[in-house]
């Protein structure tokens, strides 16, 4: 594909170049002067960026051709190199993190000045564009040639699960294979966690980017694919007393062996040893066996979940997008499913659904929590949703009073992590016919609101 240059991009060099100008003026005029006023005190330099381009620019010294050996940053520079940024990664369509395209521009103004350099460091060739244009198509070829598509494989621990599942086309849970592990990092694993990795969760990446972007993405997807699993979990088995059959590599799950010392007036002190396994294989061989149904009878729903995973993979603006917000959502939610803090887990349960639900507007932050809850039930014909304004009431009722510094020691009449999952799950269904991308919309922040509060309430 030709590298496309878009028209704004010649200003914003010019502008560039003029501001590496006046930084490098004043270094040269009073090194130390400039160096206690700059904007960077320490860094903020770009320098020649391979072995091949350190020999080119000592060579033009010692021939006493002009040459910028050095470019100052300032905070102009670096506003003006995310402009161009942003224009040169959106038309071309290069999948690299900011940091990498914002190197890149450094390279392209690094390789410009030196090439057209004056005494002054301004060009004033009448050919300057074509040169940009030959510097910036050159760089990013250089930078896509070296991208690739990635795999990669986070190790788990799953309880009871008897066989690989595939959540999308992308991302799958499969077996722990010794061709694609080595011993002794599994075992160096091992010692530092109560439970062996038995399982990876593969991640595919089918797209053509640099390692640092797969990598956020595929660790991104994976988080997020281990959460919607888990979503699933309380939707199935609500607010149980069991500890979710998922343990991922940073999961902190209760140790099964403790003690405590005590002594009685002053008599020998004595020993209090417990052991606590909080988990359930009949529930856990019940969980695998419900989703492997639910992927079959609700699989249109099943697919959505899952393609949000794949959207974080392929979408450059998914930060930006619907589907954020679920990531955010799910991550609140997954973290309140082991949650053992009565209090915590009210919080972190109702977050999740206001993640989705409250915008902007705080002076009404209970009466849209309620009301949205209630659309987004009754939308979807949910039988389940006879109480859900009352419900929804009550969850934020008790949210807020605990976030205020009161205790919250009252029984719900129903299950808020059934009650929160199911939310969740409707949620995702409707939004994904918001507007014309669904899930993928951007800007949505004013409209979205005004797309639930349309819904049509139950006649």
């Amino acid at each position: 594909m030709a590298v496309q240059i878009n028209k704004k991009l010649y200003k914003l060099f010019d502008d560039l170049i003029e501001q590496y100008a006046h930084e490098h003026k004043s270094f040269q005029e009073d090194s130390r002067e400039h160096i206690k006023k700059s904007d960077f005190k320490i860094g903020g330099i770009i320098e020649p960026y391979s072995r091949e381009k350190a020999i080119e620019i000592k060579e033009r010294i010692t021939r006493g051709i002009p040459t910028a050996p050095q470019l100052y940053k300032n905070k102009n520079t670096v506003k003006i190199t995310n402009q161009i940024s942003e224009i040169l990664k959106k038309s071309n369509q290069i999948f690299i993190e900011k940091s990498e395209i914002n190197t890149l521009v450094d390279y392209i103004a690094f390789d410009l000045i030196n090439e057209k350099i004056h005494p002054n460091l301004i060009s004033e060739n009448k050919d300057k564009n074509s040169s940009l244009e030959k510097i910036i198509t050159n760089k990013i070829k250089e930078q896509k040639s070296s991208l690739s598509n990635y795999t990669f494989k986070f190790p788990l621990h799953t309880i009871r699960l008897t066989e690989e599942i595939k959540l999308s086309k992308n991302i799958k849970i499969d077996n722990i294979s010794e061709k694609y592990s080595k011993k002794d990092y599994l075992d160096r694993y091992k010692n530092s966690r109560d439970f062996e990795p038995n399982r990876y969760i593969t991640i595919f990446s089918d797209i053509n980017t640099s390692f640092k972007y797969a990598e956020k993405r595929a660790l991104k997807a994976s988080n997020f694919s281990l959460d919607a699993l888990l979503v699933l979990y309380g939707f199935f088995f609500g607010n149980n007393n069991f500890l979710n059959p998922i343990i991922r590599s940073e999961t902190k799950k209760p140790h099964t062996f403790n003690f405590f010392l005590y002594e009685k007036n002053g008599n020998k002190m004595e020993e209090s040893v417990s052991y606590k396994f909080n988990y359930n294989n009949d529930s856990y061989d019940k969980f695998w066996k419900n989703l492997n149904t639910f992927s079959t009878e609700n699989k249109e729903t099943y697919d959505l979940l899952f393609s949000i995973a794949d959207k974080i993979i392929k979408n450059d603006s998914f930060e930006k997008s619907i589907g954020e917000l679920f990531t955010r959502s799910f991550k609140w939610f997954s973290d309140a499913i082991d949650e053992k803090d009565k209090e915590l887990q009210i919080v972190k349960l109702t977050i999740s659904i206001e993640t989705l639900v409250n915008f902007d507007d705080e002076s009404k932050t209970t009466d849209n929590f309620k009301n949205r809850v209630y659309l987004i039930n009754h939308s979807n014909k949910n039988k389940k949703s006879n109480h859900t304004k009352e419900y929804a009431a009550t969850l934020y009722n008790a949210r807020s009073r605990i976030a205020h510094g009161d205790s919250y020691n009252k029984n719900f009449n129903f299950d808020i992590v059934n009650f929160t999952a199911t939310t969740l799950l409707l949620a995702l269904q409707i939004f994904s016919h918001f507007g014309k991308k669904g899930l993928n919309e951007t800007g949505f922040k004013r409209k979205l609101p005004d797309f639930i509060d349309n819904l049509k309430p139950p006649n």
